[in-house]
């Protein structure tokens, strides 16, 4: 991955995602390490499939702890949130939308800023958040999606009208890409842009029942 922040040094990362899945229940492990500073973002979501279907229809609820580390700029952020997701497909709403799908989610999240310097106290606060996106399915098995999402923690920080704010008042915008090869492997690709911009690329493989 590339990430460029005007606000901090860090540019290449390397990231690392994982998926169990276990009937109605999933953990999503991802780490992100940077190559060229002191900076790692760890996350770990849980999420329970209240309903699904063959469709990829789903509703879910999601707990999820984050951990970053500014090493370089000496403090860290501890986030946990819980949220409500749901996806469906577009058909249900009219024909002519059949090959479609929206996301979206809403949830709310605590966010405790500690940092590594004497006699300064740690800053808390609530965060709102939410997704919402519309894609398409490719061929293949494929699909392609574009969003918005509400949250400011994240390497993208917040998008704002000025250029001149490191983080502003709006979420951040992104489009990703999932193309499988086969039934094992699949390419996937992402663009977001906030307060900061980033692309990433990589090779997804999977084990277990197909």
């Amino acid at each position: 991955a590339y990430i460029h922040d005007p606000q901090f040094s860090y540019r290449s990362f390397t990231r690392l995602e994982g998926r169990i899945a276990m009937d109605s229940l999933q953990i999503e492990p991802l780490l992100w390490t940077a190559l060229d500073d002191d900076n790692q973002r760890a996350r770990l979501p849980v999420r329970y499939r209240i309903l699904s279907n063959d469709h990829g229809e789903f509703l879910e609820a999601t707990s999820a702890l984050t951990y970053h580390h500014f090493g370089s700029e000496s403090f860290s952020t501890y986030v946990g949130e819980l949220s409500l997701g749901a996806r469906i497909e577009m058909h249900r709403i009219g024909e002519s939308l059949r090959g479609s799908f929206t996301r979206m989610s809403v949830g709310l999240g605590y966010q405790v800023t500690s940092y590594a310097v004497t006699d300064v106290s740690s800053d808390r606060g609530a965060l709102m958040l939410g997704h919402f996106g519309y894609g398409f399915y490719l061929p293949l098995g494929g699909e392609i999606e574009t969003y918005y999402e509400n949250r400011r923690d994240t390497y993208l920080g917040g998008s704002s009208p000025s250029s001149r704010n490191g983080s502003g008042f709006l979420g951040y915008f992104g489009l990703r890409l999932r193309q499988p090869l086969n039934k094992r492997f699949a390419l996937r690709a992402q663009a977001e842009i906030g307060s900061a911009y980033l692309l990433s690329g990589g090779l997804e493989v999977q084990w277990g029942k197909q």
